[in-house]
């Protein structure tokens, strides 16, 4: 499991902050499901995430995107990085909608 961020922390809040933010998010997500069998590896990196999801990809059986809805046109139907994933990801690629 990927969570990755570009966006640059406020200048008052530390990176590390923001890191650490991931990885409870990240531990939240994966507590919250039945795994199974399924080893998840959590892996948080300061990174763009479309380049880092698609170089990943080249190691990965599946990608499995979520919508995460922040794009500025509600209602379309796949973003520019489900798009990018989709096009040139090296695994098949799984997009997930969630619910309004």
């Amino acid at each position: 499991m990927l969570h990755a961020w570009a966006d640059s922390p406020p200048p008052h809040r530390d990176p590390r902050c923001v890191t650490e933010a991931g990885r409870r998010l990240l531990d939240e997500r994966v507590l919250a499901h039945d795994t199974g069998d399924v080893a998840v590896e959590q892996v948080v990196v300061h990174a763009h995430p479309r380049k880092e999801l698609l170089e990943r990809s080249g190691g990965a059986q599946l990608v499995v995107l979520g919508d995460r809805g922040r794009g500025g046109f509600p209602g379309l139907l796949l973003g520019s990085t489900g798009q990018a994933l989709l096009h040139h990801a090296a695994c098949p690629v799984h997009l997930v909608r969630t619910t309004a």
